[in-house]
């Protein structure tokens, strides 16, 4: 532990005091990994070394800490700790004891005597470390932090996940602003499974995983880095930063006229009226389909739609209001005049011509092209997910979409509406949801948009599953023109290698179009060889 506070070079800094007879194989071994991490930030810094022949001692002189310890920094300012605080300083700490794991390095000692705060940041003393390739061990520390597996047998080795019961302790101090128990507790008490309670649910749980008396039920390092990481991205503070700097936050009265019109799985979806102008509002409902992550989902989703927030085939996200009063944050997003396209064609339908059909399902595979050229998949594209302003179609509910290039556990379970889902993953529940998956929803949609009905309209869930896995389909509509008929029956082929890319299916629709001399058509790019070396043309049934 720190021994006390000096001067040197009219700069303040702590040392570590030794007597000549302790500059053993120990001190020499802390010296040559100081030397290896001392350029790590979030690890205290080693200045020098101090001898003093007259006392026979030598001073390792390091890093000066403005704020003391973590006990004296908790002591002195826990009661101006939000949680958001108590978080950073947990992730911190973790992310030196993961540098120090990665380095195959154990700590030994981690306590709260060796957690030091310098301008509001954590870094680690290193007492006593050790690798694990090496043959030395020391004293392991303060009781109430050791592997209650070293009290119960002095033969034990220490590992890193005496290490991670360290870091569990910590971190329930952190959350509770004061010592694990009292100095003079027993060894039974920790022997015995007695623990301290922190209070946050999902904290609770890591520090109870941390301090298991099972080391092999302990959490690795990385593990505890990545759940703290998603606690820090799903804290209040960090969401309201994102959209101080990516929307605006509109306050709740300036809402008017709010009217629920609909209640799904994800959230509770309303109408409203915002300066002068229809708006609808989205609010998530925490349940375990969102996996009780409120704040994050709704992050996910205004992440999605700022990727998109320029394409006209997407609703777009104008604001979100909070409620001061239930703490419940909505989207505010773009109002559609003609409602989702299952509404739309409920009440136009018998007017629609197939060239309004044709330019409806072009504007929504526009829309998912464009989502995959950001590499991101829907997942949840049905005729209730797609809305009609001014005649135009538009993708909505980006809640459960997902980029490529990320890993999210936010949502959980299969996604979408059933007659929609592609039969792969009513197969096989491992399957991995791909952009051929979204290219079998657009083709249920084509075919909607040539009936005017919903797909399988009235049937039971469980016989039509077994069903489409069987590769049952709707019936064409008799009208339907051959081209058109051909490419989304190839959308909905059971193989997904079999079906076309969105980009085939976008130039198909183009060609159609142009070929039906619908004006629209006629300046849009498309290749003219895009179906090389690929037949989609089939036999109408």
């Amino acid at each position: 532990d720190i021994n006390g506070n000096t001067t040197w070079k009219k700069q303040a800094v702590i040392y570590k005091k030794y007597k000549f007879d302790q500059l053993n194989e120990a001190f020499i071994h802390e010296l040559k990994m100081h030397r290896k991490l001392n350029f790590y930030s979030r690890f205290v810094q080693i200045l020098g070394i101090s001898l003093d022949e007259s006392a026979e001692e030598c001073l390792l002189i390091m890093q000066h800490a403005e704020d003391g310890n973590l006990r004296q920094y908790l002591k002195s300012h826990f009661l101006e700790l939000s949680w958001d605080d108590k978080i950073k300083l947990s992730y911190q700490i973790t992310e030196g004891i993961k540098y120090l794991h990665n380095e195959d390095i154990l700590h030994q000692n981690l306590n709260p005597n060796n957690i030091v705060i310098h301008k509001n940041d954590a870094k680690i003393v290193l007492d006593f470390v050790k690798s694990t390739e090496s043959g030395y061990s020391s004293d392991y520390g303060m009781i109430s932090y050791i592997d209650p597996k070293l009290l119960e047998n002095y033969s034990y080795e220490y590992d890193k996940k005496s290490d991670i019961y360290s870091l569990g302790v910590l971190m329930w101090e952190i959350t509770s602003g004061y010592p694990p128990k009292t100095e003079n507790i027993s060894k039974s008490h920790n022997i015995d499974g007695c623990r301290e309670t922190p209070i946050p649910v999902e904290y609770l749980d890591l520090c109870e995983s941390c301090w298991n008396n099972e080391p092999d039920k302990r959490p690795s390092i990385s593990l505890v880095f990545n759940k703290l990481v998603e606690m820090n991205k799903n804290s209040a503070s960090q969401f309201i930063n994102l959209i101080k700097k990516h929307t605006r936050i509109i306050n709740r009265n300036e809402l008017s006229d709010m009217e629920k019109i609909d209640g799904g799985h994800f959230g509770i979806i309303s109408k409203a009226t915002w300066k002068d102008t229809k708006v609808i509002c989205k609010k998530l409902v925490n349940n375990e389909s969102i996996c009780n992550k409120p704040i994050e989902a709704l992050r996910h989703e205004l992440e999605m739609h700022r990727r998109l927030d320029f394409c006209q085939r997407i609703i777009r996200i104008l604001g979100i209001s909070l409620d001061e009063s239930t703490k419940e944050y909505s989207l505010i997003i773009q109002y559609a005049d003609s409602g989702n396209l299952r509404k739309y064609l409920e009440n136009n339908f018998s007017t629609l011509t197939w060239n309004d059909k044709i330019k409806l399902a072009y504007q929504i595979t526009e829309g998912i092209k464009f989502l995959q050229g950001e590499k991101i998949l829907h997942r949840d594209l049905h005729s209730g997910n797609i809305v009609v302003h001014q005649g135009e179609a538009k993708i909505i509910d980006l809640g459960i979409a997902k980029s490529t290039e990320t890993h999210t556990n936010i949502h959980s379970g299969v996604f979408g509406s059933l007659p929609y889902i592609d039969p792969k993953i009513l197969e096989d529940h491992t399957y991995k949801y791909n952009y051929k998956s979204d290219i079998y929803s657009l083709g249920v949609l084509m075919w909607e948009l040539s009936s005017g009905k919903p797909p399988f309209f009235g049937e039971s869930e469980s016989v039509l599953k077994y069903r489409l896995v069987c590769g049952h389909r709707e019936k064409p509509e008799s009208d339907t023109p051959d081209e058109y008929l051909n490419l989304y029956i190839l959308c909905w082929d059971s193989e997904p290698d079999a079906r076309p890319s969105i980009n085939q299916v976008f130039n198909k629709l183009v060609k159609l179009g142009r070929m039906r001399g619908i004006q629209d058509f006629q300046d849009i790019k498309c290749d003219d060889d895009d179906m090389q070396g690929k037949n989609i043309t089939i036999k109408k049934k």
